[in-house]
């Protein structure tokens, strides 16, 4: 709570977006029911490092723990950590190595959990249908989601993702070896360079 409270006192900033949402309850609450995190990088890494750090978690908070994949076009996302990550300088090949030993960790991890503790959803999706994508999510955690909430929220998602891959030249070797990678993990299925 006092993270999302200083972030609101910052004006809810990160990355060049604003994750503000006029109207709703972010830094404020009546009763406490979902507790998140938009860093799924530094999730993956944990439990990379350490197996047992979900199991930890559980016992701390003894509450069934849900969890919420959201995957984009791994172009655009190998691209922006070759851009942002100052250890990959920009090297498409180290990034490529990089994002899909954290997908070898995603795919390993839902072997361990019960397939209805996971919703997956395609950003490309939740774009193109911010409300009813937000809605079903809501419904996963079992929380309750009000239109004008639905509403208030959708107004504030882009109208088309990002698509970080034409901000660097991939070469043809680099893209085909994406897509024979991609090809690995059923929650990759469906992208392409093209896309």
């Amino acid at each position: 709570m006092k993270k999302a409270q200083l972030s609101g006192e910052k004006g809810r900033k990160l990355g060049g977006y604003i994750y503000d949402i006029p109207n709703q309850w972010q830094g404020r609450v009546k009763n406490l029911q979902v507790i998140g995190d938009k860093h799924g990088e530094g999730t993956t890494l944990r439990i990379q490092a350490n197996s047992r750090y979900i199991s930890r978690l559980r016992n701390i908070i003894n509450v069934n723990i849900k969890f919420i994949h959201i995957v984009r076009n791994p172009y655009d996302n190998i691209t922006t950590m070759a851009k942002k990550n100052p250890e990959f300088n920009r090297d498409l090949n180290k990034s490529i190595n990089y994002y899909f030993s954290l997908c070898d960790t995603i795919a390993q991890f839902k072997t361990t959990i019960n397939s209805d503790d996971i919703f997956e959803c395609k950003h490309e999706l939740f774009i193109n249908d911010p409300k009813n994508q937000l809605k079903n999510l809501c419904d996963f955690l079992g929380v309750e989601a009000s239109d004008d909430y639905l509403n208030d929220c959708a107004k504030v998602v882009y109208k088309s993702p990002h698509k970080a891959r034409y901000d660097v030249d991939w070469n043809s070797e680099l893209i085909d070896l994406v897509k024979n990678r991609i090809e690995q993990f059923s929650f990759l299925h469906g992208y392409s360079y093209e896309d």
